[in-house]
């Protein structure tokens, strides 16, 4: 029997298809040390210009409570988070749109659009906020701190929430915010829980406990997550006097269980390896 390299065993096993005399016949040939090169140098010019793009847009489209744009008549306050949060509360006289429509409302163009959603994640509110400007869009705003701030710098929430609506983080968001904004866990998690707070430690190395919580050794842009065994004591959390800080819904547990989730999820992938044509 021929034998085979341990080399084309690997490469079948990643699924990759590989002709009879160990050539790729479907990939052009070129010099592979400079399509590497040329693409990590695109790949840094356009980071580049995108966070340049990114900055100048934060600094116009982003407004606080006490920006005097909130004031103008021909406001339009427009909730971009999903439509079950916000048929649970919202802001009075707000309209629940997602962000990916907007731009196809022209009748907006001479309007003063301010977006909004929880605020743990503005960083796609300042982008789209950009590219509505340049499509014509010229009065868009973000307001900054989210719905939560809102409740607290304006007043005017409507419906049925309590604080802990305001103030808490699912562990999807938490994950999907996890390389925005620079996090801090507050560790409230008991002993017997510490494999599911390991898990959660490896994605957010950073972390106080819960009783020894001083904010003034934090950057102002820091943001707190609060982790309890399993997002069963809100009295905790606040007793905690921190400002930027997030209840992590379902505690540690949930978040381990999410990862868990994910995990399964990510692994079920089946690699098919095809018997390849002929490079005749």
């Amino acid at each position: 029997m021929k034998s085979i390299s341990l080399s084309v065993v690997i490469w079948l096993l990643m699924g990759i298809v590989l002709a009879d005399d160990n050539k790729n016949c479907f990939a052009p040939v070129t010099n592979a040390n400079q399509v590497n090169t040329n693409k990590t140098l695109q790949q840094s010019i356009k980071a580049s210009v995108k966070a340049k793009e990114f900055n100048q847009f934060d600094t116009l489209c982003s407004i606080s409570a006490q920006d005097k744009k909130l004031k103008i008549p021909d406001l339009v306050l427009l909730d971009v988070r999903a439509k079950a949060d916000f048929d649970k509360f919202r802001i009075n006289n707000s309209i629940n749109i997602p962000l990916s429509q907007i731009k196809v409302k022209n009748f907006w163009k001479s309007k003063t659009l301010v977006l909004i959603n929880s605020g743990h994640d503005i960083k796609p509110l300042i982008e789209e906020c950009g590219r509505l400007r340049k499509k014509g869009f010229k009065k868009t705003f973000v307001y900054s701190n989210g719905i939560a701030s809102w409740s607290k710098d304006k007043g005017r929430l409507i419906g049925t929430y309590t604080s802990k609506d305001l103030k808490s983080i699912s562990p999807e968001q938490l994950f999907s915010d996890r390389k925005v904004h620079n996090w801090v866990v507050i560790d409230a998690v008991s002993k017997k829980n510490k494999k599911n707070l390991d898990k959660l430690l490896n994605y957010f190395p950073k972390s106080i406990k819960h009783t020894k919580v001083n904010e003034a050794k934090y950057p102002e842009s820091t943001r707190f997550v609060f982790a309890d065994n399993a997002g069963d004591d809100f009295n905790l959390f606040n007793q905690v006097k921190q400002k930027n800080k997030y209840y992590l819904l379902g505690g540690a547990e949930g978040f381990s269980d999410f990862i868990f989730k994910q995990y399964k999820m990510t692994s079920k992938q089946e690699f098919t390896l095809q018997k390849p044509k002929s490079c005749k």
